[in-house]
């Protein structure tokens, strides 16, 4: 893997070692700590460093199959980064609030996201024009709402294939859909959290900006170095909607221009 980590004193730093209070603490999290200190709980740094490596490597593994890998955070300290690191990488991400369904009812979501689809190129459109100022004037709100709800995901397909959460309890619907769809999920893991309701975790101080950033910058780094070798995908192949014939024709294509 060629995404640098960040070194023990990095995390320190970052405050990643902080947990919660011994009352708040959940009893499968504290074999990610090391002691006690004035009834608060200090977290393994070495233990997030090495949880940190593994979870990057299942994100660079991911990317280089050009599977489709979902960031989300919505929580105050983490809704500018999530939108900042996601664009950087080229996924999908949400950061403002999880729409229940999403995973669970995504035909639904993706109805929507077609819709906005379509009034966003409406209002592009010469067409536009032609509508009265009243009806110009609604569909303009109508792209704002949607806007705001989907714009992380507006290109969303299809359900993805693995998910990323800055706090899993605060997004703890988005992951009780994950796992009911079988999505894999990469989740940040404070003291307070059950540590068992994601695939990978790793233990870290989830209310720290500096904490989320180090962490979601490592694992957007591995994803963006997954991209650079995942072989080139056609239209065809990246078309949900392609009949099995078009996906064939196009994999025959791909790999007689590869022979030659």
């Amino acid at each position: 893997m060629a995404t640098k980590l960040p070194t023990l004193k990095d995390l320190i730093d970052a405050g990643a070692h902080f947990g919660h209070r011994r009352s708040r603490t959940y009893p499968k999290a504290k074999k990610f700590t090391y002691t006690l200190r004035d009834s608060v709980y200090v977290i393994n740094v070495e233990q997030t460093l090495e949880y940190l490596e593994k979870a990057a490597k299942v994100a660079e593994e991911f990317a280089k199959e050009n599977k489709t890998i979902l960031l989300v955070g919505t929580k105050a300290q983490a809704t500018d980064l999530v939108k900042e690191v996601a664009q950087k990488a080229g996924i999908p991400f949400i950061n403002h609030r999880w729409l229940g369904g999403t995973l669970s009812n995504f035909a639904t979501i993706h109805s929507n996201l077609s819709k906005l689809k379509t009034l966003t190129e409406l209002s592009e459109s010469e067409r536009f024009a032609e509508f009265t100022k009243k009806e110009r004037g609604r569909i303009t709100k109508q792209i704002a709402k949607l806007t705001k709800v989907f714009d992380g995901i507006r290109d969303l397909d299809r359900i993805p294939d693995l998910m990323i959460v800055v706090d899993i309890n605060e997004e703890d619907i988005a992951v009780t859909e994950a796992r009911g769809a079988g999505v894999p999920v990469i989740g940040i893991v404070d003291t307070n959290s059950n540590p068992d309701l994601v695939n990978y975790p790793i233990p870290a101080n989830d209310d720290s900006k500096k904490t989320i950033s180090l962490i979601l910058n490592v694992l957007t780094d591995a994803i963006a170095e997954g991209k650079k070798a995942a072989p080139a995908v056609t239209k065809a192949e990246a078309d949900p909607k392609a009949t099995k014939a078009e996906k064939v024709a196009a994999a025959t294509k791909k790999e007689e221009k590869d022979g030659n």
